[in-house]
């Protein structure tokens, strides 16, 4: 035995699973996983409340399996701070940053939106409006000038852009005038690219689709907000756009259809979930299998929830009820994960395919920086070519920081928070957090509980129902020992990230 010294990792969670007669033993700062007889793990909790593990006890616990828990970290060195490696983690993804950057680039060709819906954070959206030629210069000089000039970083990696509004389809010609210059930058620099879009699908033409296809778009994000009835209460179309009898949802799903099957785009089709939307799921389901959409074109089209919150003006009582706390939501997930394995197995069986499995999930590791935000070159560009800080506020004239055609100015008052914005450092619930090595809440502007994601309080209870699922229905899910398997690339990666200095 090692002259070394141990205690329990602070990061270790102890799950009892009395219906199995043992224990699961996770750890967020590793994301390690395994399971335990119920005594050993009592054991290893008897141990979590001491600073340090009497020696004497950790040598009766067998050399096996102290090496085993201390190469996965559910035991460490009694002197490691695990706290100050996780802020390593944050000060390293900053640093990495700032070596080979991104091009992060958030661009509304139009705040003007032909949909009102009532939820939707951007407020009142202008009418008519859209970029012009001269905007559309000013940002392709600026992203030169700053390939050749930068004095913030040392070299850009790759350029990604995301095609934002409003309604950014209400102007295809932007989005292909622009992307026809980046992508001139692009090769001339010889710098990756990768664009995606996000649309309320009422405008994927097939001549929009084409658009989009030129303009190298890899991903599209449409919201359908469930079946037919609450889809087209939730998201009406202006009356300055046409009529409701048009049909919204109709419309949208026989645009995603006519999408060529050999065009390379995915599409994630985005469910901003609430009560009344999920009674009548099933439906869209429905709607989808008729049409060919899914589980038919799995391969290019996937779905998944979206935690809908109240908008920033509020709602009525009643409406306040239709939504899911962050508890509920995490468990909403689970349940739409099966609902989709059922749908999809159901379809399998009748058309001679292979059946599916879920896979077990843990959460990812943290990226701790805001993507759209954060970054030294992460930016939200509105329509007339003023930066923001937040796409959220992108239709805020009161949060726009300096014009795109100025010399960048990453120290502006109003980019500032968000530069040097550092969650670890500035909020003792967070840096507290045992979930914190996992939480993928980065926004300066929310603050916890109310910007905890649906793990804090789920995710014992999630990897308890997974674990379960693979000892008693494994036809669903894969096997415990499969996914102990992957799981050594995920302990690399996070070892990895305390690495970075």
């Amino acid at each position: 035995m090692s002259s070394r010294t141990y205690k329990t990792s602070y990061y270790n969670f102890y799950i009892p699973v009395p219906e199995k007669d043992c224990y699961l033993l996770y750890n967020s700062r590793t994301n390690g996983l395994v399971e335990m007889k119920p005594e050993e793990a009592r054991q290893l909790i008897r141990w979590s409340k001491l600073d340090e593990v009497p020696s004497g006890e950790l040598r009766c616990f067998g050399q096996d399996a102290v090496d085993s828990l201390i190469e996965s970290s559910f035991i460490v060195n009694s002197r490691l701070d695990e706290k100050e490696l996780i802020h390593k983690r944050i000060v390293g993804q900053r640093r990495a940053s700032y070596r080979n950057a991104s091009f992060e680039l958030t661009i509304t060709p139009t705040l003007s939106c032909n949909m009102g819906c009532p939820y939707c954070f951007e407020g009142p959206k202008p009418y008519r409006n859209f970029m012009n030629e001269e905007t559309i210069d000013d940002i392709v000089q600026f992203m030169e000038r700053e390939i050749q000039h930068s004095r913030i970083v040392e070299s850009f990696g790759k350029i990604r852009v995301t095609w934002y509004g409003g309604e950014p389809l209400l102007r295809p010609e932007v989005i292909e005038r622009l992307s026809s210059k980046i992508l001139v930058l692009q090769e001339k620099y010889e710098i990756e690219y990768e664009a995606n879009c996000v649309t309320n699908g009422l405008l994927l033409t097939p001549e929009n689709w084409a658009i989009l296809e030129r303009a190298r778009v890899s991903s599209v994000q449409v919201t359908i907000d469930g079946y037919k009835d609450t889809h087209d209460t939730l998201r009406p179309l202006l009356p300055m756009y046409g009529s409701d009898d048009q049909g919204n949802y109709d419309k949208i799903l026989d645009n995603l259809s006519a999408l060529s099957q050999s065009a390379p785009v995915r599409v994630a089709i985005r469910i901003n979930c609430d009560k009344n939307i999920m009674k009548h799921i099933d439906l869209f389901f429905d709607d989808l299998e008729t049409r060919g959409i899914w589980p038919q074109r799995r391969e290019q089209f996937s779905m998944y929830l979206a935690h809908k919150t109240l908008p920033p003006d509020g709602l009525p009582v009643d409406e306040i009820s239709d939504y899911y706390s962050s508890r509920e939501f995490g468990k909403q997930v689970d349940q739409f994960s099966l609902l989709m394995l059922d749908r999809y197995n159901r379809w399998a069986e009748k058309n001679r395919k292979q059946r599916a499995r879920i896979r077990m999930n843990l959460p990812k590791p943290a990226a701790f920086l805001c993507g759209s935000a954060s970054l030294p070159y992460s930016i939200v560009l509105d329509s007339a070519g003023y930066v923001h800080q937040c796409w959220e506020h992108v239709n805020h004239n009161t949060t726009r920081a300096h014009h795109i055609s100025e010399p960048y100015d990453l120290q502006h008052p109003r980019r500032s928070l968000f530069v040097h914005w550092d969650k670890f450092m500035q909020n003792p619930m967070c840096r507290d957090c045992k979930i914190l090595p996992v939480c993928n809440m980065a926004c300066p502007h929310l603050d916890p509980p109310d910007a905890c994601p649906d793990i804090r309080w789920s995710l014992p209870d999630r990897l308890k129902s997974q674990y379960l699922m693979t000892k008693d229905t494994p036809e669903q899910i894969q096997s415990f020992e499969e996914f102990d398997n992957d799981l050594q690339d995920t302990y690399s990666l996070s070892v990895k990230c305390d690495e970075i200095n």
